[in-house]
């Protein structure tokens, strides 16, 4: 019984600096609004739209495919397509 109290007093001297300490973070949430620009036509559109899909997930949130206004002269553009999306992105950071 002695060297049980004994153990328990060495426990309690051992120095402070030799706990373990837990390090402190915290989780930003980001959400991105990107745009691809000059899709020659709708397939293209719908194609793009799927790899954006099956690279970003479920943290894509929006995603909507917008046919562009011509320009200011009445001429139609060359490329009137484009393709508009927000993402959602998740990163840890340490606070110190």
């Amino acid at each position: 019984m002695i060297e049980n109290i004994h153990r328990i007093v060495a426990e309690f001297d051992r120095p402070r600096w030799r706990q373990a300490l837990l390090p402190l973070t915290w989780i930003v949430i980001v959400e991105t609004s990107r745009s691809c620009l000059g899709i020659p036509d709708l397939d293209c559109a719908e194609g793009e739209l799927a790899g954006i899909r099956r690279a970003h997930g479920s943290n894509l949130l929006k995603a909507e495919i917008l046919e562009d206004r011509p320009d200011n002269n009445g001429e139609p553009i060359e490329r009137p397509y484009r393709l508009n999306y927000v993402v959602r992105e998740t990163r840890k950071e340490a606070l110190f």
